[in-house]
């Protein structure tokens, strides 16, 4: 029997003031194998896969980065929404700043899917 597959693909900004450091590819990682659908993150013509920490973090994706998340299987519309999510979080759930956050003004800046510009970046400043 076939399987309906999909493919579902969405530019999302980076939020966070730190960019995809270890604890969002992590955060990432774990949400990504929660589903069925294979997941790649293109950034400035490199590709990653988007269950692999090493892989994400090879990216160098800082804040204000414009990434493409792409999910392909019979879950992937659902993937791709949860994942653009944790990349433009400003702040993935439980992480504390502490003086970073009070030290950086817009830490909180929210640039979840605007479309990229050429050079990797959604031209909105992070701190």
């Amino acid at each position: 029997m076939a399987q309906n597959f999909h493919i579902a693909r969405r530019q999302v900004g980076v939020s966070h003031v730190l960019g995809l450091h270890l604890r969002v590819a992590d955060q990432f990682v774990r949400s990504a194998k929660a589903f069925q659908s294979e997941v790649r993150v293109h950034f400035k013509g490199a590709m990653a896969d988007g269950k692999s920490i090493l892989g994400l973090m090879g990216l160098g994706a800082e804040c204000g980065a414009m990434l493409a998340v792409e999910a392909e299987g019979c879950d992937a519309e659902d993937a791709v929404d949860a994942l653009a999510r944790v990349i433009s979080s400003p702040s993935p759930q439980g992480e504390d700043h502490g003086q970073l956050a009070d030290h950086h003004e817009g830490a909180g800046t929210h640039l979840s899917e605007a479309s990229a510009w050429g050079d990797g970046t959604s031209g909105t400043e992070c701190p």
